[in-house]
């Protein structure tokens, strides 16, 4: 008895000592079980330099800000970072515990650590952020209770799918473009710091003048501000992941590019040569690389798809350089080396010696750094993304606005080289002839996704505007309308209509405020004044529903729908509504099903009234033809340009107009006329009144002269037609246009001069 009762003393004691062990160095366990199968534990110890303490190196923490990809630090010029690392990037998507051993592992003060968690599954996901969070303490005075107090701050940069390596790096860049780092460490999770090697690290970057430094091929890079003015994005063609690397390095050969090489082989350490000269540990006990796509089955097999011989990433590659550079790439950065390296780009005379054929990527652009954005839609298009496209996200990471961005960080610094901007190593990111105009849209369209895109997420709880009850959508079985945007002029009096007149449940509504463009009367005066009061007193009764955007000019109805489009690309479909417009009790009801089923189901876009009134559009539709055709500004046509090239985009460039019916499903991807009945309410053109509505009606007929010239319409066919066309759009002519304005191959036709005249026209119609 004695016995058994000193056998449960001595068990319960364990069990104590086990919990009090597991409570206290709950993360201890994890990196000492970790550790046990990884490849050096030594490089886990957690280090801090005796010279370098936390009060020195950073005396104070920036504040966050909601950015369209998660929270970045806010820039002020007084959080500096004396005599630290200043920023590092890791990917993840699978291993919480690799990354865990990351972070563990860096071992040198850092000013800001970002950490891209791509989405697998939503417990992956929350397992990534689990592991962020017991780092992202460092930055509070009390350092106790943080996980390494060299981390002096982390970002989390959170996607909602898997936007793959160069996603994952374009990513990345969008969020430094804004903080401008001297350079910046990129790595996989699967990958530690060997100690004290980050500092060797650091010393190289700081003393050596280069685009990119190879720490372990692309598995750990870091990148100086000039490479990233120099090369820009990541081609996204590549996805999930494999084949990217070559196509950058290839472009860095183009650039003119120096480049740093680690000594040994890479990625080899089993000569003692590798291993004296290795920064990182890279792979875990059972993978001695690439240990991410490795751990999941399903993730191997997008990999693999990369493969396919007609489609794969090497195709791509001949396909866009003329030949498969990986062979290129792997040569160099595997080649043995007694020590570190430093080498010059090759020139156009070694590169052609070794095989390579073509300096213009697709043998088309001019700028090394293009790539085709939309390519991998269209059926039988070759590109890893292409071969994956069943899986691949819907949109591509980086923007045009991007771009934009870029061009300011290049101009920035050839003014702080005191060179002009013809200095061919900075100046050719981008090809030359944007246009101011397009410079300052992007650049406004840019700040109001950064500003608004947190409040347009989607919502748990929607709203009944008409009866203000409030929905749960996580048990509510009937759809909902995801997104209702409204642009709004001058409509007094008849926005709250418009809204409440809506008897289902909506998740977000978005109202574009374009506030600063009415007639400078005193009436105009006026009529802003209600208006502002008017939406004033929306925004406190919708207020969990409503997101008011002003904007600093009118942007016009296509311009204004697209940027709502823009700042909720989760949702399935938008209604796009005109302010003036009442939809009759139950009409939404009773076409809501088959909107939602039928925008699921590929369909592109469908007419709630006359004309684009009211009219849903779909993420379909913006795949496959794109947004609105901002040069019709600032209203009237943009619907005839739309749906003729939803028509095109069905049945082909040549169709019979005559065979064209309002309803039509036989040929997937055409729209639907769901006008409710009773019709509309449509006041019309309330938004035009004054003198602004005869500037409008001026507008609208230079409107019509750009789409008759963009599709060879003739003036007399402008009020024929059938269908789609039978409301004044038109009839293309037969035959004669294969694409707009008839501009083929690599021309881009928004630098037509016929383009700039008609914007020039009609800005100059709304200055008078």
């Amino acid at each position: 008895m004695r016995r058994r009762t000193h056998l449960k003393r001595t068990l319960l004691f364990l069990v104590f000592l086990a919990v009090a062990l597991y409570s206290t160095s709950r993360f201890s366990g994890v990196v000492t079980k970790a550790c046990s199968h990884s490849v050096q534990c030594a490089e886990l110890n957690l280090t801090v330099s005796a010279t370098q303490t936390l009060a020195k190196a950073f005396p104070d923490h920036s504040s966050l800000v909601k950015s369209p990809y998660g929270f970045i630090p806010e820039r002020k010029e007084r959080d500096s970072c004396t005599n630290c690392l200043p920023a590092l990037v890791v990917f993840s998507l699978l291993r919480e515990d690799l990354l865990a051993l990351f972070l563990v592992s860096v071992d040198l003060v850092v000013g800001h650590v970002f950490v891209v968690c791509n989405f697998e599954s939503q417990e992956k996901h929350a397992a990534l952020v689990s592991v962020t969070r017991q780092f992202s303490e460092c930055a509070e005075q009390d350092t106790s209770r943080c996980k390494n107090p060299n981390i002096r701050h982390l970002h989390v940069l959170s996607s909602t799918v898997n936007v793959g390596f160069s996603g994952s790096f374009n990513m990345a860049i969008q969020a430094l473009l804004e903080y401008r780092f001297p350079y910046v460490v990129f790595n996989n999770d699967d990958t530690r710091f060997i100690a004290g090697r980050l500092l060797a690290a650091k010393k190289v970057m700081e003393t050596t003048q280069a685009c990119m430094y190879f720490l372990e091929g692309f598995s750990s890079f870091g990148i100086s501000l000039q490479g990233v003015a120099t090369l820009g994005p990541m081609d996204e063609n590549f996805w999930p992941a494999y084949g990217e690397d070559c196509d950058y390095w290839y472009r860095a050969q183009l650039k003119n590019c120096t480049l740093f090489y680690r000594g040994g082989v890479v990625p080899d350490q089993s000569t003692a040569l590798g291993n004296e000269n290795a920064f990182v540990a890279h792979g875990d006990s059972e993978h001695s690389s690439s240990s991410t796509y490795k751990s999941s089955s399903t993730l191997g097999k997008l990999v693999a798809n990369t493969l396919d011989e007609k489609r794969g990433r090497f195709a791509y590659l001949i396909r866009k350089w003329g030949f498969n550079s990986c062979d290129l790439y792997h040569e160099v950065i595997n080649a043995l080396r007694n020590e570190d390296e430093v080498l010059q780009a090759m020139s156009e005379i070694e590169l052609k010696a070794r095989g390579v054929k073509s300096m213009r990527p697709y043998g088309l652009f001019q700028d090394v750094n293009s790539w085709l954005k939309d390519d991998w839609l269209k059926e039988h298009a070759v590109s890893p993304r292409a071969a994956n496209s069943q899986w691949a996200p819907k949109e591509i990471v980086w923007r045009d606005s991007d771009d934009i961005k870029l061009e300011n960080l290049v101009e920035s610094l050839n003014a702080q080289q005191g060179e002009r901007a013809s200095d061919e190593y900075v100046s050719t990111v981008n090809p030359p002839g944007k246009k101011q105009a397009l410079y300052d849209f992007y650049s406004r369209e840019k700040h109001l996704i950064d500003a608004y895109s947190a409040e347009t997420e989607m919502r748990d709880i929607a709203l009944v505007p008409s009866t203000m009850e409030k929905v749960n959508l996580a048990t509510h079985t009937q759809v909902h309308i995801p997104v209702v945007i409204v642009p709004v002029l001058s409509e007094t009096n008849l926005i709250s209509r418009c809204l409440r007149s809506i008897d289902v449940p909506v998740s977000i509504i978005i109202l574009i405020f374009n506030s600063n463009i009415v007639d400078f009367s005193d009436e105009g005066r006026k009529t802003l004044v209600d208006l502002s009061e008017e939406i004033d007193a929306l925004s406190t009764d919708f207020a969990e529903t409503l997101v008011v955007i002003r904007t600093r000019e009118n942007m016009g109805y296509g311009r204004s729908m697209n940027l709502g489009m823009k700042l909720s690309p989760w949702a399935e479909w938008w209604l796009c509504t005109s302010a003036d417009v009442e939809f009759p009790p139950s009409s939404m009801q009773s076409v809501l099903p088959t909107i939602d089923r039928e925008a699921r189901s590929g369909a592109m876009l469908f007419m709630l009234g006359i004309h684009f009134s009211a009219v849903v559009l779909t993420q379909h539709l913006v795949q496959k033809v794109g947004y609105f055709d901002e040069n019709l500004w600032p209203a009237y046509v943009e619907d005839c340009d739309l749906m003729l090239r939803v028509r095109m985009a069905a049945v082909g460039l040549e169709f019979d107009v005559d065979s064209i019916s309002d309803v039509d499903w036989e040929v997937p991807g055409h729209y639907r006329y769901l006008q409710p009945k009773p019709s509309l309410l449509h006041v019309g053109q309330r938004g035009s009144t004054g003198s602004i509505g005869q500037q409008i009606a001026r507008a609208h007929e230079n409107n019509k002269k750009y789409y008759q010239k963009k599709w060879g319409v003739s003036s007399k066919q402008w009020n024929h037609g059938r269908g789609i066309f039978s409301h004044g759009c038109g009839i293309p002519m037969k035959g004669q246009f294969q694409s707009p304005f008839n501009v083929s191959g690599n021309s881009r036709w928004e630098d037509l001069p016929f383009i700039q005249a008609h914007l020039e026209a009609q800005r100059l119609i709304f200055s008078s």
